[in-house]
């Protein structure tokens, strides 16, 4: 049984919008899991503080599912974070451990004239 993340992989680097209000979701494939199983994501801040995110199924073959945390982009901040993927039932569990740089990115209205 394997879990790929699609957006936020394990060692990656990434720039998110400091400015957004939206909630911290990545995205998670899983394959060949012959068990059907329920995982509840955590989100590991920099300083080991967890965020719960929403559920996803470990028999949903080759689907992508999205997992929304408690944690807004704003709130974040430039650090190791980790995303636990750990099953309710069984033993299976992924971690994914990434660098993200967290800035306020400007808004620029261009006018043609």
């Amino acid at each position: 049984c394997t879990c790929t993340g699609l957006d936020y992989t394990n060692g990656g680097s990434y720039l998110v919008d400091g400015t957004s209000d939206a909630p911290f979701t990545f995205t998670s494939v899983f394959q060949s899991c012959v068990i059907s199983d329920i995982v509840e994501p955590i989100l590991l801040d920099p300083t080991g503080t967890g965020y719960l995110c929403s559920a996803i199924y470990m028999d949903a073959e080759g689907e992508q599912q999205q997992s929304s945390c408690e944690i807004g982009y704003a709130e974040m901040y430039t650090g190791t974070w980790t995303i636990v993927i750990q099953a309710d039932n069984t033993d299976f569990q992924v971690l994914r451990e990434f660098q993200l740089t967290v800035q306020n990115l400007e808004k620029e209205t261009v006018t043609v004239t």
